[in-house]
């Protein structure tokens, strides 16, 4: 399905489910909504808003959720959005984003904003955050991105040549329908990142060794802050906390 409209192609509410469906070159968003228990599976959402004609910050992007409890996005293929490509904003509990493909959107693969306990599991994620400028400082646009979120465990991704890998990162100071929205509870492991030079200068909290980084297991709670590189992996915050996650550079990869 294609339609050059504001809006999303398709609009889930309570107990939804979005299955097999095409959606391409909508003006706004592809797929978005609120409600309980959607099962959102197996759909390929693409080109929105590509060619740009309405500001990011308008929420554009592949797919955008809000107050929903219990959603589930498995399966799909998200790609060549302008904004991001998975992404639950505000008040969203008991998520799972689990085995999709998200690929070349301008912004973060999977974004998980001021919400609360989520599971984001198993997914491929690469060539997103285009759409930052090189003088946009900082670990914007990565394949994976939490903010301001608590209690939520990602593990076996594979983020590949975004502009960044994990953003873990504090964006608000507020409380949302289900306590403070703050970055506390959130643990990141067993994910490989594949970043397409030298990663950089990690988190502190990564022990390198040789061509590898990552820590390797040990829980760090939070003692984990931001260091002044650009590498693939931000806990600029107490309560994230990072293991036998891998980062390697192309060279190390031998490619």
């Amino acid at each position: 399905m294609s339609r050059l409209d504001l809006g999303a192609l398709v609009d889930t509410w309570e107990r939804t489910t979005a299955r097999g469906n095409k959606m391409t070159r909508n003006l706004q968003l592809g797929m978005g909504g609120t409600g309980s228990a959607a099962l959102i599976e197996n759909n390929e959402v693409s080109y929105t808003n590509n060619p740009q004609m309405i500001e990011y910050g308008w929420a554009t992007g592949g797919t955008k959720w809000h107050g929903t409890q219990n959603l589930v996005a498995r399966g799909n293929f998200i790609h060549h959005n302008n904004g991001p490509g998975l992404w639950t904003d505000i008040d969203n509990i008991y998520v799972l984003f689990e085995n999709n493909r998200v690929e070349d959107n301008s912004r973060a693969g999977i974004y998980h904003e001021v919400g609360y306990d989520a599971i984001i599991r198993n997914n491929t994620s690469a060539r997103n955050g285009s759409g930052f400028l090189p003088s946009e400082l900082g670990l914007r646009g990565g394949g994976i991105a939490i903010r301001g979120s608590q209690n939520v465990e990602i593990y076996g991704n594979t983020l590949t040549n975004n502009r960044a890998g994990f953003d873990i990162s504090q964006n608000v100071t507020r409380t949302g329908k289900y306590g403070p929205n703050e970055v506390k509870n959130v643990y990141v492991h067993d994910n490989t990142v594949r970043m397409p030079k030298n990663p950089g200068t990690p988190s502190r909290c990564l022990r390198g060794r040789g061509g590898l980084q990552g820590d390797r297991g040990a829980d760090h709670g939070g003692g984990c802050r931001r260091t002044g590189g650009v590498g693939p992996v931000s806990i600029p915050v107490v309560g994230a906390r990072i293991g036998r996650s891998a980062t390697r550079g192309a060279k190390e990869r031998g490619g």
